[in-house]
Parts: structure tokens; sequence; C-alpha cells
């Protein structure tokens, strides 16, 4: 419907303009009927300029915001955490889902095996089980933590070195103490409710096993970090940034493309639009304006007001920011008024 009103009022506008004849066979301007097409386009293309230059506004705050995170705090102390460690890759043969997982492993084997130090206590089953993994859980952390502190500890300053053996030390002894606490209670069980004979090497065997649990959350955790504190979460964050980075780019540059091509489907349509008014209005007229046909005239194809979205910015080579500025992308220009496409 709305493009049956459109070619009505153009063909009732050329039809009233060829009886006044209108525009005159002199003229060099356009006509008012052509003006009036030419200003109803610029509105429309207008509107679309708008519409997408608020769309990229909100991904170019975004830009501008990752680009400041990335040169001004990411970079830099990824670059300070490379040159101490001499390197840029992460030294680590358990990924982080991975360590979880074994940790958890871990943690549930020893659970398993702490369960029957807790059944002669007559129990429910439930709180038998809690309990247990209290007890899993208070050996595997501290078995992680005293592992990562280990593999980071040629890296850490003097003071952080006496905090951490303070720590580890600390830990240690606790771990060590309740591994003998809780397989004392495993063996007055097994004397007393089982009535296994008391053995010594049995009793050592348990905590040994105990000891394996540790042993394997220590390794897992050692593993699982980088020998320089800090490189891992900071190589993860600066290349999290960096590709989102480049996502809001793909964005902005989709978006200017799509602004082009509605831009330039915009031009054409009013192009066929004054070429219809032009085919209606020379009709059974004994002389038209010079610009109906003459390609050389300027307004044989008239001038509209057109937005240039070409990127203001040009991509980076390196793995950081794409650019520096802040401006917008989008920026108003005009095009010639002797081409059909949008420059």
């Amino acid at each position: 419907m709305r493009a049956f009103r459109i070619w009505f009022w153009t063909w009732f506008n050329a039809w009233r303009d060829k009886r006044a004849n209108l525009p005159t066979p002199g003229a060099t301007t356009l006509g008012s009927t052509e003006s009036e097409i030419r200003a109803t386009m610029n509105s429309t293309i207008a509107l679309a300029w708008g519409r997408f230059r608020d769309q990229a506004a909100t991904l170019e705050g975004r830009r501008s915001y990752l680009h400041t995170l990335i040169t001004d705090q990411l970079e830099p102390e990824y670059a300070r955490l490379c040159a101490l460690a001499g390197r840029t890759d992460v030294r680590v043969s358990v990924s982080p889902w991975q360590h979880v997982m074994l940790l958890v492993a871990v943690f549930a084997a020893e659970t398993f095996w702490n369960t029957s130090a807790f059944l002669f206590q007559h129990l429910s089953y439930a709180f038998t089980l809690t309990l247990a993994a209290l007890v899993s859980l208070c050996f595997a952390v501290p078995a992680d933590l005293i592992g990562a502190k280990t593999r980071q500890w040629h890296a850490l300053p003097a003071h952080s070195k006496r905090q951490a053996l303070i720590l580890c030390v600390a830990l240690a002894v606790l771990v060590v103490a309740g591994i003998y606490g809780l397989n004392t209670i495993r063996r007055t069980y097994n004397t007393t409710v089982l009535m296994v004979p008391d053995s010594d090497a049995f009793f050592f065997a348990c905590i040994v096993i105990n000891l394996l649990g540790v042993g394997a959350a220590f390794a897992v955790a050692w593993r699982a970090t980088d020998p320089q504190p800090g490189f891992v979460s900071a190589r993860s964050a600066w290349v999290s940034a960096t590709y989102e980075l480049s996502e809001v780019e793909k964005q902005l540059d989709g978006l200017n493309g799509a602004f082009e091509s509605e831009q330039h489907a915009l031009v054409h349509s009013a192009h066929d639009w004054l070429h219809f008014y032009r085919r209606c209005n020379r009709r059974h007229r004994a002389g038209v304006p010079c610009y109906f046909e003459d390609e050389r005239q300027p307004n044989y194809l008239p001038t509209f007001d057109v937005f240039d979205t070409r990127p203001l910015h040009a991509p980076s080579e390196d793995k950081s920011a794409v650019d520096q500025s802040a401006t917008p992308r989008l920026v108003p220009s005009s095009t010639s008024s002797e081409s059909h496409h949008v420059a």
C-alpha cells in the first residue's frame, strides 16, 4: 500500500507539473517536486543514520573502555610479569578445570576412605559422611595451598617467603596431626568393635594411604600453578579483554557495513524515484529541462546527504588494543552528485 501511495503521488505530481510546463525547459535547478523527493529521501537517510549512530555509540563506548583498560592496566602488568619470568607463555600442565576436577577426585577418595573412621560412633550415615568430608577437606585444601606456594617459592620476595614458610609448616603440621588422630580413631574402631588384632603395620599403612591423598593434592596444585605469581591471571585477563575488544570491533565493522548497504539502497531508490517522475513528466511535452537526459548536468543525479562510515582508526598488528581514539566512527559527509553509490 505504501508503494502504491508513493507511485500515485509521483504520477499525480508529474502530471500536474506537466500541465503547468514545470520544470521549464530552460531550468537548471530541480523543480519543486524533485526538491521534495530529495528532501524526503534526505530525511529517511538521516533517520537511518540516527538509528545506527546510537547503536555505534554504545559499541564505541565499550571499545574505548576496553582499549583504556588494556593499554593502561592489563597490558603493562602482563608485560611486567613477562619481563620477570623471561617468557610469554604459561607453564602449567593442568588447566584450571582439570585442576578442580582432580582436586574433587582426591577429595572424594579421601572422604570414602575416612568414612570408616567414624562408623563406630553409631551416627547416621549422612552425618558420618559429613564428618568424613570435612576431615578430607581439611587435608586436601592445605595440600593444594602448600603445592601452589612451593611452586612459586623462588619468585616470592623475602618477606613473603618467610610468611609462606610459616604458613606451609603450620598447615603441614596440622595435616600430619589430623591424619595421625584420624587413624588413631580408626585403630580404636578396629580393635574395640571389629575385634581385629592391633597391628602397627596396618596403622602406619592407613597413615600412608592418607598421605598419598595429600601428596596427590599437592602434585595437582604444583602442576596447575605457574612459577611466576599472578602470571596466569594477568595473561588470562589480557587475553580475555583483547578477545572482547576484537569482537566489539567486528560488531562495529558489521554495523558500518549494514548502514552503508542501507544507505546505498536508499540513494539508489531515490534515483529510481526521480527517473520515474521524469518519465511521467516528459510525456507529450515539447521540451524538458536538459538535466532530465544529459548525464553531464549536475542535477541529472542530484546530491543526497549521506554519511561516511569509514573507520577512524587503522587495525593494529599486535594483539593489544586496536586504536587509541574514542571518537565515534560514524561521521557525516556528502556524496558526489554523479555517483550512484555511497562512498
